[in-house]
């Protein structure tokens, strides 16, 4: 878990300078990363909200989190 901690201090210096949808969506990823679901939950909604194009990385399970909790459609395909 290292790693991810060693990330997250990282995304969240970025996010104290300016916090951006792409900001906001990688923190959401190394929360999932970290099995806190629920703030990965979080992170990605307020990504989303604040920019709908937000780039979702093509990672199986990651697009599958996102379609459990409702953000993207299930109908999404990585790469479109």
């Amino acid at each position: 878990m290292g790693r991810y901690q060693s990330a997250l201090y990282h995304i969240n210096k970025a996010a104290d300078i300016k916090e951006t949808a792409d900001i906001l969506a990688l923190r959401g990823s190394i929360y999932l990363g970290l099995g806190d679901q629920e703030k990965f939950t979080e992170q990605w909604r307020l990504a989303l909200e604040m920019d709908e194009n937000v780039p979702i990385p093509n990672i199986p399970y990651l697009v599958r989190q996102l379609k459990q909790e409702g953000l993207i459609s299930e109908n999404y395909n990585a790469g479109n």
